[in-house]
């Protein structure tokens, strides 16, 4: 049940509450009725149970107030109607079956009410935390979404790396600079498709002191394209860390 306007909340909360205390006030009405149809041919009225269900019922339903409003009316219910006759109940001794039949719908009753406030709560944490979870999916797609139509238009050139210097990911300019697809990169190391010994001892160094790299006009020739000729590159490595200070990522940015 949804609403859009604060009093259209407060009116579907009330709502849910007079339906539950119509629910234990019936429920507890339709067993007293139904054992007490039953009762001349199976004394059911020595056996509380089915009173106590109500209790448990409209606790897990909906909550400790119908809860405790079928556990008054069904105990007062017992007493009247099963336990007979009432005005036994007194002195104690005199009346020990009816006092044992008391005593068990109190113990079934109380057990039943606090097992259900405790699947209640559970299963509104459960559902809480659900929720929660959806939200947080929901926004790290949208920021997934956001990341990708920054780095997918950007003229930078982009690279992630493992700390094996492997590709993870590279962005489509970075692609296109080195004339192939994206796909091509991922299970490729960095340095079997670009040996370059100077680069490999700066990636080496960055992730082994965990201090970013960054230079201008470095020059590269493409061992693949010696045609382009000495290309000119600035670029950064920026090393990512763990929670625990290690280095298990390297961001590398380009730009001619």
């Amino acid at each position: 049940m949804k609403y859009n306007t604060k009093d259209g909340f407060l009116s579907g909360v009330a709502h849910r509450g007079v339906v539950g205390y119509l629910f234990a006030a019936t429920s507890v009405a339709l067993v007293v009725a139904l054992i007490s149809a039953l009762n001349p041919h199976f004394p059911l009225g020595r056996f509380p149970i089915a009173l106590a269900l109500t209790v448990g019922a409209s606790t897990y339903l909906f909550g400790v107030g119908p809860g405790l409003l079928a556990y008054a009316l069904a105990l007062s219910a017992h007493v009247f109607f099963f336990v007979v006759p009432i005005h036994t109940l007194w002195p104690p001794g005199n009346a020990v079956e009816g006092w044992a039949s008391v005593t068990a719908y109190v113990i079934g009753a109380t057990m039943l009410f606090a097992g259900a406030v405790l699947v209640r709560n559970a299963r509104t944490r459960a559902e809480l935390l659900a929720r929660n979870l959806s939200d947080s999916n929901v926004e790290l797609q949208r920021q997934e979404r956001l990341l990708e139509a920054v780095t997918d238009n950007t003229e930078a050139h982009l690279v992630f790396l493992d700390s094996d210097f492997n590709f993870i990911w590279v962005n489509p300019a970075y692609a296109k600079a080195c004339a192939r697809t994206q796909d091509e990169f991922i299970g490729h190391n960095h340095f079997e498709l670009y040996p370059n010994e100077e680069n490999q001892a700066i990636f080496e160094r960055v992730r082994d002191t965990g201090e970013p790299f960054a230079v201008k006009e470095k020059p590269f020739v493409f061992p693949d394209h010696p045609d382009w000729g000495i290309t000119y590159w600035d670029w950064t490595l920026t090393p990512i860390k763990d929670g625990e200070g290690k280095v298990v990522n390297l961001v590398f940015s380009l730009w001619t």
